[in-house]
């Protein structure tokens, strides 16, 4: 849109009786616009762009005031009404940045329709994400009753990092042995793995790798109800119980949910070879001293 402060001598027609003298009860942008009718073509079509930003007051009267005080002359009773008119259209808070004001005047209007499209087009935004999360919480907690009471013979802490300070999402255990039973001596290794998740979803437990048990994977993941998501897990399943719960597998095979092919099949087979494959795997796993 050109600048309406550009000199309008050329454009006004040097007969022109304003019609805004004639017409003292012109007082809003429409009606302003028919009394500039009698100008010359150019300045009608001046006053016509100016009437398309006069729902924008800043634009309004910063375009208006200069192009009604060239067409209005010498006449004061024209300058007078020109004043008038403009305290009627014109907005306190004029735009006090001339540059801002300017910008505003050669931006064209969004319509209603493209505005309301683009505010359904931007994408949702991210869900908040919570500082230390639920599930190293709930493991804080944890970590505290452990302390507090934890069965005789087990260990469970969370590792330690190279700076000193806990991993509370994987944690180093140890599970005795029950006495008398063929695994009693040993003190088996077992590293507690969670996820962000937790405790919605289990941890991933893991004796070391090759572990000698029906319901123990090659890998060393132990294959039990209540670690198993679909099944038996339930969010208020405490590490405790999830250790002693281990503890008791280890004697008590869930032939109904193997694991691993040989320990299935010696305990299924061949019990008395089983049994020395167990308290062999117990002498390797001494207590720590």
């Amino acid at each position: 849109m050109p600048d309406p402060t550009f000199s309008l001598a050329s454009d006004v027609d040097p007969s022109f009786s304003p019609a805004l003298d004639a017409n003292p009860d012109t007082s809003s942008p429409t009606t302003l616009h028919a009394g500039l009718s009698t100008y010359s073509p150019a300045l009608l079509a001046r006053s016509q762009s100016l009437l398309h930003h006069a729902r924008r007051p800043p634009c309004w009267s910063i375009g208006l005031a200069p192009l009604l005080a060239r067409a209005a002359g010498p006449s004061a009773a024209s300058m007078s009404r020109v004043q008038l008119l403009l305290a009627h259209v014109t907005v306190p808070s004029v735009v006090d940045d001339p540059s801002a004001a300017a910008d505003a005047v050669a931006r064209p209007p969004v319509p209603r329709a493209l505005q309301r499209g683009k505010e359904r087009s931007q994408p949702p935004l991210p869900p908040p994400v919570m500082s230390g999360g639920i599930a190293r919480g709930r493991l804080a907690e944890e970590r505290k009753a452990w302390r507090k009471n934890h069965p005789h013979g087990f260990v469970a802490r969370p590792e330690t990092l190279v700076d000193g300070s806990a991993n509370l999402m994987v944690w180093n255990c140890t599970i005795p042995g029950k006495q008398g039973t063929d695994w009693e001596g040993g003190y088996y290794p077992l590293t507690l793995h969670f996820s962000e998740d937790y405790p919605s979803k289990p941890p991933k437990c893991k004796f070391p790798q090759g572990f000698f048990h029906p319901n123990v994977y090659p890998s060393g993941t132990v294959c039990l109800s209540i670690l198993n998501e679909d099944s038996g897990w339930r969010p208020a399943i405490t590490v405790k119980q999830i250790l002693v719960g281990i503890q008791d597998l280890l004697d008590q095979p869930n032939p109904a949910d193997p694991a691993q092919t040989d320990g299935y099949h010696l305990f299924i087979q061949d019990p008395a070879e089983y049994k020395r494959r167990v308290r062999l795997q117990a002498k390797q796993y001494p207590a720590m001293v």
